[in-house]
Parts: structure tokens; C-alpha cells; sequence
């Protein structure tokens, strides 16, 4: 019995191919008399969840993870040190859509974000733009977390084998059982990056020549890292022991290594799908009229600090993330690199400087585009990240204790977190954080100088949900 039980349920789950597609589109965003210039350019605005810039071959890791993101940066625009504004989903893709900070917003750990700022997706679709979400997070990204606010097309939820049986608690039960009994990684309603790309190349093949703003988010680098093969095993020796993390527990050296390498095959199966998406808009001429941007909400730690995951403190690896502009017919320089560090909150503005839609436009922030042109000068000083403290953490968890904020300015990092603990790091020769700085005498000066920065961010009356 229990054997067919499990044969039902691998049928109902494996067999993915048959997608139906949940009615979630509709009047998000009214369609409106505006239309933009014939010659205005889409933006394509990819975020590969959870992926961390010191991950990936674009970046100098030893790894060939991302092949087609460094052929993707030869051809654009790469910033060295791209800060997500925090180290989990939520905040920072809204920081992304709205250009403003977690203190400034409605977004917590069970909080959406309202409908008081505008975002980037209500920006175009005022403007005549077609607008599409697709999105594989489908916590955090999900309608009811306020992100498709804006998109006249926002597809989360697919019907997919997993879907239907994790509908009900029994069914999740049942996809648990399955997963521990066959070894498998199953989750209920994942979405792959393939699925997600052909969403978009499906609804984008429908605007025909209507330019467009479409939003990606792709999960495969969000633990479980378990992709298909060959990607599975092409930076492993063996099955990993696990390609799970256990919130709340400490996971041995061994562990650590195995998940890591699991990691990064997932991230390897990732951007082939990148390429895959490239490659299509490009038969069909459209990739060198879109604004191709690239990044992550967030990083990911592997032990570094002692902790796994992301969401759990403030250091450089859960912060640092890809940022690759791409639009050549915009006049962005090939191959170019700009060290100063920017600020994912820029991104928004960024964006509609590039598109020249800047009339009514409500979103703060400041454009990125100067940064290509030599002017460091006009950029921000100061690049500030928060993390709001949450109940029930263990407590060698950084944020176990309350709130925290970070700034990186220049080469260095500064970390206020709870009881008044600092931390001080030079993330240009030391981009994991391995040596504590603030002992060091000679720093004092600049120790003096970022404390009075961040005293420019007022710590917010936040946390505790």
C-alpha cells in the first residue's frame, strides 16, 4: 500500500509538464491612453533570488557558475560592489521597486508592503508600457505581498503536479514523506527558471512590438539547492549528505562544503536558463532594444560568520549581490567596471533616467547612470542595509538580540548591531569578512567618520513580529 501511495504521489509530483496557469492577471494596473515613443526601450529587470556576487565566474569566483552572465557584463556595464539594502527578500525588492528604504516602508517578516508608495511597474504602466511580473518566490513575491502592485500581468501561483497536491496541509504532509522516502527535494509550487522564462517569452510574444517593463525572479539558488542533472553533481564529487539547510542548526564542516557545492550547481543552472532567455531575444531582435539588468535581492552565508542562510545578519556575503547593466543602443560601454559601491535602492531611478521617462515621476533615489561616466562624485557616500530583529531566533544568530543596520562607504564596511556591538571590515581585500577591524588603531579616524554617517539614518522604532 504505502508503496503505491508513493508511486501516486511521484506521478502527481515529477510530471510538471503540464502547466496551468492560475487566474491571477487582471486590472492591476489600468491600461491607459499614454503610449511611450516608438523608439523607447524595454527593461528587462532580472533578480536571481539569493544569489550572491562572490559566487559567481562573472566576479572572479574559481567556479564557472555563471558563464553567460560574464559574457552578459563583456557587453554592459558590471558594479563591483552592488549593496542589497537588506538581507532578505521582502525589503529589498520593494527597495528596488520604490527607491526607498525598509524604515520608509510598510514591509516586515509578516507585513506586505501597502499602497502608499508608487512603484517602478505603476511608473511604465502610466506611461503605456506593458507591464509583467514572473516571479518563482512564492512567499515574499507572491500578489499578496504587495510586489504586483503596477504589473497588468503578474503570474506567481502555476498549477503545477507539486502545486496541486500542496494545496492542503495532508498533501504537504505528503510531499514530505515522499521527500524523505525517495531522497527527494520536492517543494510544493516550485518554480523552475525555465518555467519562469517561458512565461515571459509566451507573454511577451503577445505585446508584439509594444515596448515593455517585465520583472523575473528566479528561485533556483533558494535552498533546497537541488537542480537537475548534469547541474546537480557538476561541482560534487557525491550526493551531498544534504541539499537542505536546518533553520536553527549548526551544520558541520562537511555539511558545509556539500551545500555549498550544491550552490553553485544550482546557480550553474540558473544561468544557462539566463542564456537560453538571451539567446531567444535575440532571434527575435529584440535583446539589443531592452535594458538588461541583472541582480539579486540578496546574498547568501555559508559559516562564514558562524550561521547559515540569509536573513540572519548584516556581513558582506548576505549583502553583496550582481549588479550587470546591459543596453548597448543606450551608449553603456562594453566591458566597463565601477568599483565605488552603489545601492539597490538607486535601481529605480536608474532605470527611468535610462528610459528618459522622468516626467511625474514620484520615485526617489538617484540614477547609477554617472557612475559609467566617471563621476563618482554624484553618487551617494553612504550605503546604508537594515535588518529588523524577529522572535524566537537562536542566539548565536547576529539579529538574535534586536535591530541592525550597516554602511558601506568606500572600501569599508560598519556594522552596528544590537547591545552597541560593532564591527569595522575592509571589503576590498577582504570581501568575506574574515578580520575584524576594530581594534586596529590606525582606523580610528574612519571608525569616527562612519559612526557619524550612520547617526544620518536614525535607528526606526521597528521589529519584534
Amino acid at each position: 500500500r504505502a508503496t503505491r501511495v508513493f508511486t501516486v504521489v511521484f506521478a502527481a509530483v515529477a510530471v510538471t509538464g503540464g502547466v496551468i496557469q492560475t487566474v491571477r492577471d487582471g486590472a492591476a494596473a489600468p491600461v491607459t491612453g499614454a503610449s511611450p515613443p516608438d523608439d523607447a526601450p524595454s527593461v528587462l529587470f532580472l533578480v536571481l533570488d539569493t544569489v550572491r556576487a562572490l559566487e559567481l565566474s562573472a566576479y572572479g569566483y574559481e567556479r564557472a557558475t555563471s558563464p553567460r552572465l560574464a559574457a552578459l557584463a563583456a557587453e554592459g556595464v558590471r558594479f563591483d560592489r552592488a549593496v542589497a539594502t537588506a538581507p532578505w527578500t521582502l525589503p529589498s525588492h520593494a527597495s528596488m521597486f520604490t527607491g526607498r528604504y525598509q524604515r520608509d516602508l510598510s514591509v516586515g517578516w509578516t507585513t506586505a508592503l501597502d499602497t502608499v508608495p508608487p512603484t517602478l511597474a505603476e511608473h511604465f504602466a502610466t506611461r503605456g508600457y506593458a507591464t509583467g511580473g514572473f516571479v518563482a518566490n512564492l512567499r515574499y513575491c507572491a500578489r499578496e505581498y504587495g510586489l504586483g502592485r503596477g504589473f497588468q500581468v503578474y503570474r506567481d501561483f502555476a498549477l503545477i503536479g507539486s502545486q496541486l497536491i500542496g494545496s492542503t496541509m495532508a498533501g504537504r504532509r505528503l510531499i514530505g514523506l515522499y521527500d524523505d522516502v525517495a531522497d527527494r527535494y520536492v517543494l510544493a509550487g516550485r518554480k523552475d527558471a525555465a518555467l519562469v522564462v517561458d512565461e515571459f517569452l509566451d507573454w511577451q510574444r503577445s505585446q508584439g512590438s509594444r515596448p515593455y517593463f517585465a520583472f523575473l525572479n528566479f528561485f533556483d539558488a533558494h535552498e533546497p539547492y537541488a537542480p537537475d542533472a548534469p547541474y546537480d553533481l557538476q561541482f560534487l564529487d557525491a550526493e551531498p549528505a544534504t541539499r537542505n539547510l536546518v533553520v536553527g542548526r549548526k551544520h558541520e564542516p562537511a555539511e558545509v562544503v556539500g551545500l555549498r557545492g550544491a550552490y553553485d550547481g544550482a546557480i550553474a543552472s540558473l544561468d544557462a536558463q539566463l542564456g537560453r532567455l538571451f539567446d531567444e531575444l535575440s532571434r527575435r531582435q529584440l535583446l539589443d532594444r531592452t535594458i538588461v539588468i541583472v541582480t539579486s535581492d540578496h546574498g547568501e552565508e555559508f559559516a562564514e560568520h558562524g550561521y547559515m542562510s540569509h536573513g540572519n545578519g548584516l556581513n558582506f556575503p548576505a549583502l553583496h549581490v550582481p549588479l550587470i547593466v546591459r543596453w548597448p543602443r543606450g551608449g553603456l560601454p562594453a566591458g566597463a567596471v565601477v568599483e565605488t559601491p552603489v545601492s539597490l535602492v538607486d535601481l529605480a531611478a536608474t532605470v527611468i533616467d535610462l528610459t528618459g521617462t522622468t516626467d511625474r515621476s514620484l520615485l526617489p533615489g538617484a540614477s547609477l547612470a554617472p557612475l559609467w561616466r566617471s563621476d563618482s562624485a554624484a553618487h551617494r557616500s553612504a550605503i546604508l542595509s537594515e535588518l529588523y530583529w524577529v522572535r524566537n531566533q537562536p542566539e548565536w544568530y547576529p539579529v538574535s538580540g534586536g535591530n541592525m543596520r550597516s554602511l558601506v562607504r568606500g572600501r569599508f564596511h560598519y556594522i552596528a548591531g544590537p547591545s552597541q556591538r560593532e564591527e569595522l571590515y575592509d571589503i576590498a581585500v577582504d570581501p568575506f569578512e574574515r578580520r575584524d577591524l576594530m581594534q586596529e588603531s590606525s582606523l580610528a579616524d574612519t571608525l569616527v567618520a562612519l559612526r557619524s554617517a550612520m547617526a544620518e539614518f536614525p535607528a526606526a522604532d521597528r521589529g519584534g513580529r
